[in-house]
């Protein structure tokens, strides 16, 4: 139940992020069961089709989100992850559709923040965690099922932008979220999307005390909420789960956090190793929200 680093890359250059994306897209998220990757239809070198196909728990069976990224150049700063949201003959034939979309926080991705490194979790093979130096860049929490509206009317027909929900990876924006679009909160064709949120799961006992009130709960449950800020108000307990995640993922509650316990906080902008007794935790630097932490084992990792 450890994350273990899987790959370096070292940046000296801004054409070392192109190689590092290459290997992020062809080889690491190519070598997962849940995502296929493959050339964008114009052949550019700095763009990908990515199709992730999860186990729908809602309907049974599986159920696919399509997505292209486009990273602009082969010496990028920055990348924007697409929901495919229309097709012509089959999903993902025309990856141009730009209505629902994520883009990094560039300043992320300068040649002073460190290497890339590709870390793989040993309880969920799906997981996916990329950081560059203590900044997390992209992140996927793995998990079984997904309760996702794949059967939402109408029908997705690819002539017009897809109602069902379509989630998006971490991908390194400023305000460190996950998100979604489409329902289960509108019916398509919006620019809006929403955040998701972590709450400690709901049977989970395995419960660890960093110390005085500060609690680490493992095997978080991400939730879809009804917001698109980073506004602490407005979360709801009663939102429908959408998965489950390991032991090696872990939701930090401080004292300072008060009776808000449902604001999710991924850090792209800075995190810190955290040693609890012999156990090394991945985790932002702030815990005023609710903050996702990550297992990293009994060894101090090399996060330069």
């Amino acid at each position: 139940m450890t994350w273990s680093l899987s790959n370096t890359i070292a940046t000296a250059s801004a054409a070392d992020n192109h190689t590092a994306l290459v290997y992020l897209f062809d080889t690491y998220l190519n070598g997962r069961s849940q995502f296929t990757v493959s050339a964008h239809p114009d052949a550019s070198a700095f763009k990908r089709r990515v199709t992730c196909t999860v186990n729908d728990g809602m309907y049974g069976g599986t159920y696919s989100f399509y997505n292209w990224v486009n990273w602009t150049n082969t010496s990028p700063t920055g990348l924007t992850w697409y929901e495919d949201a229309t097709y012509t003959t089959t999903p993902g034939d025309l990856a141009t559709d730009t209505t629902s979309s994520l883009t990094t926080n560039n300043d992320l991705w300068g040649t002073t923040f460190g290497n890339w490194r590709f870390w793989t979790s040993d309880q969920d093979a799906n997981a996916c965690l990329v950081t560059i130096g203590k900044r997390i860049i992209f992140y996927w929490p793995g998990g079984s099922n997904y309760n996702v509206y794949s059967q939402a009317t109408p029908a997705w027909d690819g002539t017009t932008d897809r109602t069902q929900t379509h989630i998006f990876p971490y991908v390194g924006i400023a305000n460190g979220s996950m998100y979604y679009c489409n329902r289960p909160i509108t019916s398509g064709d919006s620019t809006l999307e929403y955040m998701m949120t972590l709450t400690p799961a709901m049977n989970s006992t395995d419960v660890g005390y960093l110390g005085g009130k500060e609690i680490f709960w493992k095997s978080p449950t991400w939730m879809y909420t009804v917001n698109s800020t980073v506004s602490s108000t407005g979360w709801s307990n009663k939102n429908l789960p959408v998965v489950q995640v390991g032991n090696d993922q872990a939701v930090w509650m401080s004292p300072s956090y008060g009776n808000t316990p449902y604001h999710l906080n991924i850090s792209g902008q800075g995190q810190k190793l955290l040693l609890n007794s012999t156990d090394w935790w991945f985790c932002p630097n702030s815990a005023v929200y609710a903050p996702l932490c990550f297992y990293m084992g009994t060894s101090e990792p090399d996060m330069s």
